[in-house]
């Protein structure tokens, strides 16, 4: 049998090897947690492309991004570029072969060998695996091209074949047919991609909260099987900028870019676990799982506060609580109680009320989520309401006298 030797969540079990070897790049992975025979796991591998104008390399997360390789058929040699498998054997007897097979069905049951390794000799236990790129290109164009990812032609998307790893006692020759059924193995589906991304995510805002900076962020829509936000923090030098420079120049990868794993679809970016007084500068960035990513050119600065800064700062104590900093909708309740509130006598006094009781009430605020939660959403409301008041009474008015013209023409017709 043949088990995929990756028992600990965090160990890189495929490895892209270039330059025979001398550079190395962990790929990112979706393992199955499947617990039945023949499970598939999901491999991402970047592949060098080039539009007229942008090199994807440079827009790579990998620190070795300059050695991602080509992959177009019979332009490298053997041993050149190659997926490195961690492995568990299970051998069977004396003549064991490990054979593997390839499948470009979506979800495949069918293999077709591709190569077999005579295996008595070693034993049970872990190995490593080489597949060269050269020998998937090669085998048969008719099963998978790899002219798809000529370098200097505009990049695809992705294109994905499945690799079955299995024992068998005796060789099985190339071309043979196997179904996956038959034999205990493991499978990985490899998705390969060498895009490139025009497009730009733009950092319109940078708010401060607690421990926190939240970022508004739109213009850039990205496939959500790939779509990942990080960010990048730095506090030595606190400035805003706006530089249409490459991740390579940056000198940025993967080791100073943090997970967003908290990113929202309605554009609102949390950077969390933040020291409060400390500047820091911020560059988003969205990021496939193949490594390439699309950044903003925008570098902006902020400081994140204790909340009880904020509250005595904004002196919106309900809506700041809720919304756990500063906010569009706590502004705009700022100013409608400056210049609507304060402009009447009841409005007056609900202020006095107001700044007498809220201090006391809002901890009790920051200490409930729930609650935190309600507030926004009565602040959302509340906020439609006022905002839009204007419009939904034309609205209104605009139904009562088309419904009052309806109601008189047909007193006049009958």
């Amino acid at each position: 049998m043949v088990y995929d030797n990756n028992e600990d969540e965090d160990n890189i079990v495929v490895r892209l090897k270039t330059g025979t070897g001398s550079y190395s790049f962990g790929l990112f992975q979706e393992r199955s947690t499947s617990t039945t025979t023949n499970r598939t796991h999901t491999v991402y591998l970047p592949l060098a492309g080039k539009t007229s104008s942008i090199d994807n390399r440079d827009f790579s997360y990998y620190k070795e991004r300059t050695n991602l390789p080509q992959i177009t058929s019979g332009t490298s040699p053997d041993g050149e570029n190659y997926l490195e498998f961690n492995l568990y054997l299970d051998v069977l007897g004396s003549d064991t072969y490990l054979n593997v097979g390839i499948s470009t069905e979506s979800s495949p049951t069918s293999f077709e060998v591709i190569g077999s390794i005579d295996y008595p000799s070693y034993g049970d236990g872990a190995r490593t695996i080489a597949v060269d790129l050269k020998d998937i290109c090669d085998y048969d164009t008719d099963l998978f091209d790899c002219s798809k990812f000529e370098f200097s032609d505009n990049p695809s998307d992705d294109e994905e074949i499945s690799l079955f790893f299995f024992l068998e006692d005796g060789n099985v020759s190339n071309g043979t047919a196997v179904n996956k059924e038959d034999y205990s193995g493991v499978i990985y589906r490899l998705r390969m991609s060498n895009r490139v991304y025009t497009t730009i995510p733009r950092l319109n805002e940078l708010t401060k909260g607690d421990s926190q900076l939240v970022a508004t962020v739109d213009g850039f829509e990205m496939d959500n099987d790939f779509d990942s936000w990080f960010v990048r923090t730095d506090s030595s030098t606190c400035t805003d900028s706006a530089t249409n420079q490459t991740l390579l120049s940056l000198g940025i990868d993967s080791s100073s870019l943090r997970d967003l794993e908290n990113r929202t679809i309605d554009g609102i970016v949390r950077i969390n676990e933040l020291t409060n007084g400390t500047c820091y500068s911020i560059r988003l960035f969205q990021c496939d799982k193949y490594g390439f990513c699309s950044y903003s050119t925008e570098q902006v600065s902020g400081t994140p506060e204790e909340i009880q800064a904020l509250l005595e700062k904004q002196s919106c104590f309900f809506f700041t609580a809720g919304f756990g900093g500063e906010h569009y909708v706590v502004t705009f309740f700022q100013k409608w109680r400056d210049e609507v509130l304060s402009q009447s006598w009841w409005g007056q006094q609900f202020i006095d009320w107001y700044y007498r009781s809220a201090p006391q009430i809002t901890p009790y605020i920051l200490d409930k989520p729930w609650l935190q939660n309600v507030i926004k959403v009565i602040g959302y409301v509340l906020y439609g309401l006022i905002r839009y008041a204007e419009l939904i009474m034309s609205l209104a008015v605009v139904v009562f006298l088309i419904g009052l013209t309806i109601v008189q023409s047909r007193k006049f017709k009958y």
